[in-house]
Formats: structure tokens, C-alpha cells, sequence
């Protein structure tokens, strides 16, 4: 079927579908490559009806929230991209529990949550991206706390892809404890089907959250403690100077800025790219590039980038860093190759 009768067929089930969305254009560095077709799904009808609409075409799919930690490949993406807007919620004050789509973002959820007296969530504040994300990666209070969002899970509802038993895509609700049934190591069945099949993965559509009541003078302290913990080590969207980032999820016994400064990361450049010192783990085009009109910005270089990173760290420490992104199209080689960069270099 050609690109144009494809997106006249999805078209009927998605009011707007664009051809050939660049993701760059979305990104505060320029970084993400070309998707065949995309659309924004305000709701979860919406959602559901998008997922179908690719496989009644046979074309792999993704669903994005905010786009923080997934990137397309330079190589381009040949499915549907579909960006979760939906972001409603419903609250039982007197059960203490929220009902949120899951393309809600998860600093406005933890603030609607706190604004309502109620906790639970604060801890997750500064993982970022939205409730679908953190679901499907089960995130984790990063800086001292155990908390996962699994333990405050009740239940999530699951658009599952087709199967040979079930050719077409089936919702499913699912007792918080699935998620953290571990297939293999460091693994939820979520990230498992999701490399089984990268083409056709489960969507999250809604999650109940079973949250804590507390008073409202803690929540209000609880919460600006961990406001402020983010505001000093996260760059502000309207920084003029432009980043991407968390590039590494954090070490069990170190912070990554000590990381990156024992091991000489933040003298580190690479295809032009560089860490920032004022916010570690943010990467940043080189200051002596960073004028010119064209920033020289792509997925092979940031993988180079990232590359170079972990192996300055790993001499150094005997630890391998886990990347806190992932790619969307075709896996990279190991030993990707820029043209027109210089050798890596410590300054």
C-alpha cells in the first residue's frame, strides 16, 4: 500500500494525521529524526482508536508522552507516531485515590495530588515525563527514597496489541501488582513485551492510584523540598541555552556530577556535544559551535556522545552507566561513525 492510501485509511479512524513529522522540531536541542505519519491524542478514545488505526494498516506504532527520554533514530521511524495527550482525572478524596490518563503529566499530577492534601507521589516529582512513562518503567524515587510508583498502584487499564489468539487490540485491567512481576532482571512485563516487539507494544490508558492523606502543612513542605531539588539540578525550559537530558540514570554510591568530574566527563567533548557543568547529566552543544546556524545536533551523534561517557567512566570506576533514554526505529551499531567530527578529546 503506498504512503498516501495509508494515510487516507488512517485518516478514516484519526481526524489529523501529519506525514513525515520531524521530532526535532519539538526538541530543545533539534534531536529526534522523521516520523512516517503522526497524530496527538487528546483522550484515551482517541488513543485507542489510533493504535487500531495502524494495525487495520499493518504499520508499527508508538505512543509518546512528553518525548523527555524517546528519540527517532536519524534513520527515521516508518510507523505511526502518536503523542498521549490525554490528561484527565478523578479523585476520591475520602478513599484517598485518583483515577489519571496516562498521558498526564507526572509533575502536574503530584501537584494536583498535593493541592487535594494528599501524598504519596511527592517522591516521583522529580522523574518527570508523564504516568504513562513512569508506569511502563516503573520509575523510582531517585535520591535516597525506595519508593516505586508500583507501590502506590492499585490497578492500570492496558491497550494490549494483537495477537495470533486475538487478532485484534484488546483492553485489559491488571492488579498493580503485575507490573512489578519481574521476567528478567531489572525488568517489568511492560519493558519485556516492549522489546519483544517493539513494532506493536502495550499502551498504557489509565491508572488508579491508591494515595496517603496527610496534612497539609507537611504535604506543602514535602513538596517544596522536592520542587527545589529539581529546580537546581534541571535546566528550566526557558533557558537559553538549549539541552537535552537526563542522559544516565544515577549510581547507587555516587552522585553522576562527582561521576562525570572523577573521570574527566565534563572536560568531555564529542561530535561537538558536551556535558553541561551547571546541570550534570544534560548534554549541550560545545560553546565554540553553538553560534553557528546549524547546530550540529543528531541521534548518531548524541550516541556517540553517550558512548564516549560511559566508557570514561567505566576505565575509571569498573561501572557501566544505564542510559535514562531510549531510541524509537532501527537500533544504532555499536561504533557509530560521524562524518565531519574530530577524534573525542579531553580538553
Amino acid at each position: 500500500m503506498s504512503e498516501d492510501k495509508i494515510k487516507q485509511q488512517l485518516l478514516k479512524s484519526i481526524p489529523h494525521v501529519t506525514s513525515n513529522f520531524s521530532q526535532g522540531s519539538e526538541n530543545p536541542l533539534g534531536l529526534g529524526g522523521t516520523a512516517k505519519y503522526y497524530t496527538v491524542a487528546e483522550d484515551t478514545v482517541a488513543l485507542v482508536q489510533a493504535v487500531k488505526a495502524a494495525c487495520d494498516v499493518n504499520i508499527p506504532y508508538r505512543v509518546l508522552g512528553m518525548g523527555e527520554s524517546t528519540l527517532i533514530l536519524d534513520s527515521g521511524f516508518d510507523g505511526l507516531l502518536i503523542k498521549n495527550s490525554a490528561q484527565s482525572y478523578a479523585v476520591s478524596q475520602e478513599q484517598s485515590q485518583v483515577v489519571v490518563d496516562s498521558g498526564m503529566p507526572m509533575r502536574k499530577l503530584v501537584t494536583i495530588a498535593a493541592n487535594l492534601e494528599l501524598g504519596g507521589l511527592i517522591p516521583l516529582y522529580g522523574g518527570g515525563g508523564t504516568v504513562g512513562g513512569a508506569l511502563f518503567h516503573n520509575s523510582f524515587h531517585a535520591h535516597g527514597s525506595t519508593q516505586q510508583f508500583s507501590d502506590s498502584l492499585r490497578s492500570l487499564t492496558l491497550l494490549m496489541p494483537p495477537t495470533k489468539i486475538k487478532p485484534e487490540p484488546s483492553i485489559v485491567r491488571f492488579k498493580g501488582t503485575w507490573l512489578t512481576t519481574r521476567v528478567d532482571e531489572g525488568e517489568t512485563k511492560l519493558s519485556h513485551y516492549a522489546l519483544r516487539d517493539a513494532g506493536r507494544m502495550p499502551v498504557v490508558l489509565t491508572a488508579q492510584l491508591q494515595l496517603t492523606s496527610l496534612r497539609s502543612d507537611e504535604i506543602i513542605r514535602r513538596f517544596t523540598q522536592e520542587v527545589s531539588a529539581v529546580e537546581a539540578r534541571e535546566p528550566g525550559s526557558s533557558s537559553a541555552i538549549k539541552y537535552f537530558g537526563p542522559l544516565f540514570l544515577p549510581l547507587p554510591s555516587t552522585t553522576l556530577a562527582e561521576t562525570f568530574k572523577a573521570s574527566g566527563v565534563d572536560k568531555l567533548e564529542v561530535a561537538g556535544l558536551r556535558m553541561s557543568k551547571k546541570f550534570p547529566n544534560y548534554v549541550m552543544v560545545a560553546k565554540h559551535l553553538f553560534k553557528k546556524p546549524e547546530l550540529p545536533v543528531s541521534t548518531s551523534r548524541l550516541e556517540q556522545f553517550c558512548t564516549e561517557v560511559a566508557a570514561a567512566v567505566e576505565r575509571v570506576f569498573s561501572t557501566k552507566l544505564e542510559r535514562a533514554f531510549s531510541y524509537i526505529g532501527t537500533p544504532l551499531s555499536e561504533e557509530v561513525q560521524v562524518e565531519g567530527t574530530e577524534t573525542p578529546h579531553f580538553e
